[in-house]
């Protein structure tokens, strides 16, 4: 495989597929995924992040479609929509922004 297909590989696994330990991998992967935030007692420092989460899932969402359907294919087919999903995912930090106050806050699991 290419590098850029070895580097999304790492990348995206670290997106995807929920660690077996918090030495590893996205801490509240799980509740990210369904919720779109970290909520409130699964971790330290949720609202930062979730800030990070987003980020780094635009930022490999990018990579995606940089990468296009035909090379994400060829790495695993199960790959097709990881830039429509991830860029989707981005989008979820209006789930804990405050309108009232302009900055993000907290949020327990609702």
């Amino acid at each position: 495989l290419p590098i850029s297909s070895l580097l999304y590989t790492a990348s995206r696994k670290n997106a995807f597929v929920v660690p077996k330990s918090t030495t590893n991998g996205r801490v509240c992967l799980a509740e990210y995924i369904e919720l779109g935030y970290i909520p409130s007692g699964c971790s330290d420092a949720q609202v930062s992040r979730s800030m990070n989460y987003w980020h780094s899932d635009y930022a490999i969402g990018n990579a995606a479609r940089f990468l296009g359907k035909d090379q994400l294919m060829s790495i695993d087919p199960a790959f097709e929509s990881d830039a429509e999903v991830l860029e989707k995912r981005s989008q979820n930090w209006i789930k804990l922004l405050d309108p009232e106050t302009g900055f993000f806050r907290l949020k327990n699991r609702s």
